[in-house]
């Protein structure tokens, strides 16, 4: 005879959280699961992923009757405070220590087991409220029972009857004392000290960089949603840019520096929030199955959890100094996406680069020669480029100097091919601006791409006269 014991999870801590029943329908239950998943991430307790089991939800589902007394006569079912203020509530709930938050004649709740996903709690949700729904309406009570859910056929199937337990009847463990928090149990410290020693918390991060650096909610909300690594990413190339800036030295007036960090934030989060954070997503392995629509044998379709900064190849001092160089005018957007391509995959996007022609097989060559030393042996890891070293190896810096960009719209104009279009601007037979940006797309492939718009434009336009 033999006895295995398994001691997989032996030294692992169990947290079980209970809402209050606040809840009225499937976005508000998955709305909650996100919230506290958000908040256990952030600050540290697990890493929240569902379909690996760091967390998961066990749905209680149960109807209570439309009440029509609202101000303006729409039916509605209360939230549960109401209820608290009314006294004991239903006395059908009176061995329910929640009872006094349930709506009037609350039926019986309905526990849906281990749900794995975000979706699984919609679709759990929907399914019991309809399932239940059809049976009061044959007339049949609701049963109190466990239920689980079956992810393939997304519906729920009986486990366990608890038509004879009686709900939540809590007895004290003798050997788990009571934990009282005060000086002695808290290392000298009080509550009060304690919590003031907690991390920025989800809610106030976000509305933080809001104030600070004057990001819309939706950034701020992708930002916060990686926790504390993306948010002091953000922060540390958002210094970086304003240094790089503030060091650089403008030859050319007309070119203007931004030096306002509420000017400078909002490009490095676009940066940061479309591009990077794209990136790394698309370099994750996705383990979903194409079969199963509930999530559950994959990565949840919701979570955000799985796509994270710290897989990030490129670093906050580089993606600072990209964006400075944008907002320099020192390259181009156009050149920022592909730098930034550069940096976070080297070896792979300069193969890809270089047979799709964006760059040269000279300028794989030199950025090849800046990624690698002479005497590198078979294997050595490729050096950290900075966005200047690829700008430089590729010509991708923008032309700025006006003498270069006359001379591209003179070459322009002098071009036999354009002879109608500057004949019909000079008798103003067609709209003029629209020849000027005929003219202005030409001299811009003269300049591969690298002229400085504005300056181009208005140079363009004296040329013209």
């Amino acid at each position: 005879t033999q006895s295995l014991i398994d001691y997989n999870r032996a030294g692992c801590a169990l947290i079980e959280i209970v809402f209050r029943p606040d809840i009225r329908s499937a976005s508000q239950a998955a709305s909650a699961v996100l919230t506290l998943r958000q908040l256990l991430s952030h600050i540290g307790t697990c890493d929240g992923n569902m379909h690996t089991g760091s967390l998961r939800c066990d749905l209680n589902v149960s109807l209570a009757p439309v009440v029509d007394d609202d101000d303006d006569g729409s039916p509605s079912v209360h939230a549960g405070n109401r209820y608290e203020m009314d006294g004991d509530g239903d006395a059908a709930n009176k061995d329910n220590p929640f009872g006094k938050y349930l709506p009037p004649n609350t039926g019986n709740r309905v526990e849906v087991k281990n749900l794995n996903s975000v979706r699984q709690v919609i679709l759990a949700t929907e399914y019991e409220a309809l399932r239940q729904t059809r049976l009061l309406q044959q007339g049949v009570t609701i049963p109190q029972e466990t239920r689980t859910f079956n992810a393939p056929n997304g519906c729920t199937v009986t486990l366990r009857s608890k038509e004879d337990a009686i709900d939540y009847r809590f007895m004290p463990e003798p050997d788990v004392p009571p934990v009282i928090l005060n000086r002695d149990s808290l290392a000298g410290k009080s509550l009060p000290e304690l919590l003031g020693t907690l991390p920025e918390l989800p809610e106030a991060a976000v509305s933080r960089l809001m104030i600070e650096y004057t990001l819309d909610e939706d950034s701020a909300l992708v930002i916060v949603s990686d926790g504390t690594p993306a948010i002091d990413y953000f922060e540390r190339a958002v210094w970086c840019a304003e240094a790089e800036l503030r060091s650089s030295v403008t030859a050319n007036n007309t070119v203007v520096v931004p030096l306002n960090r509420s000017k400078i934030a909002p490009v490095v989060s676009k940066w940061l929030c479309n591009d990077l954070f794209g990136m790394v997503k698309k370099q994750q392995p996705s383990s979903a199955n194409p079969n199963d629509p509930t999530g559950a044998s994959g990565m949840d379709q919701q979570s955000i959890q799985a796509i994270s900064i710290a897989d990030s190849t490129v670093s906050p001092e580089q993606l600072g100094s990209l964006v400075s160089m944008i907002l320099s005018n020192t390259i181009s957007t156009r050149a920022g996406k592909n730098i930034l391509s550069l940096m976070f995959d080297q070896l792979g996007s300069l193969v890809s680069m270089i047979l799709s022609n964006t760059i040269s097989t000279r300028a794989g060559k030199n950025i090849l020669s800046l990624m690698f030393d002479d005497n590198d042996t078979v294997g050595s890891a490729a050096k950290s480029l900075s966005p200047r070293d690829i700008a430089d190896a590729n010509g991708w810096k923008l032309i700025t100097d006006k003498i270069v960009l006359r001379n591209i719209c003179e070459t322009v104009m002098r071009d036999p091919q354009n002879t109608k279009q500057l004949t019909q601007y000079r008798q103003g037979k067609m709209k003029k601006h629209r020849i000027v940006k005929y003219l202005l797309g030409k001299a811009m492939s003269e300049s591969q791409g690298n002229a400085q718009p504005m300056l181009l434009e208005e140079i363009l336009t004296d040329v013209l006269g």
